[in-house]
């Protein structure tokens, strides 16, 4: 997808975001008029909006990352257990393999510390 696309998502979103709000706003300023719409549906799907962003948000690969450099692109959260060995498909095969690369070689360079 390109940047334009991923722009023009992120402007629909944030369109959809103003209109909720621009809903609400307008139901709690008329003090005339009891105005409800069904909170509960609105609430779960809101809810299933933020999870799916948070749970599939990503930072591709800069372009100037050296390519012996192995990358990510899941955002790290502070509370997450990352697993080197399970690949949850968050980075490339190559970047993975990568990853164990450096990992093997700096298991090596501590056994040869520890002699």
């Amino acid at each position: 997808m390109s940047d334009k696309q991923d722009l023009d998502k992120n402007g629909q979103v944030k369109w959809f975001c103003e209109i909720i709000i621009n809903v609400v706003t307008s139901y709690e300023s008329d003090a005339n008029h009891k105005i409800y719409f069904d909170y509960d549906s609105v609430l779960k799907l809101l809810e299933q909006a933020q999870i799916t962003a948070i749970d599939t948000v990503r930072c591709p690969r800069p372009e100037n990352l050296p390519t012996d450099m192995p990358w990510c692109e899941r955002l790290y959260g502070g509370d997450e257990v990352f697993d080197p060995y399970a690949f949850d498909g968050t980075m490339s095969i190559e970047d993975y393999e990568k990853m164990h690369e450096l990992m093997q070689l700096d298991d090596e360079e501590s056994e040869d510390m520890e002699r």
